[in-house]
């Protein structure tokens, strides 16, 4: 049974990401900030649909790179 489907198991990371349940592909659902969390770990299983079903987990890392968010600031 070839028919997979996919989640993130374990923690999402208060819903940061989401996932496509028939690609896999990994989506931002929320705005990444460098300076609140600059590493997440997810665990992604895929299931397939035979009786009884198997499945496999895999961590993924994701590392967030930072860049100058704030304004200039000029002291006087």
């Amino acid at each position: 049974n070839a028919d997979l489907y996919y989640s993130i198991t374990g923690t999402n990371n208060h819903g940061t990401f989401s996932i496509s349940p028939n690609t896999g592909s990994i989506f931002l659902a929320k705005k990444l900030d460098f300076e609140t969390q600059s590493l997440y770990k997810l665990n992604i299983t895929a299931k397939d649909q035979g009786r009884p079903p198997r499945s496999s987990t895999m961590s993924v890392v994701i590392h967030v790179r930072d860049f100058n968010d704030n304004p200039p600031s000029f002291p006087p």
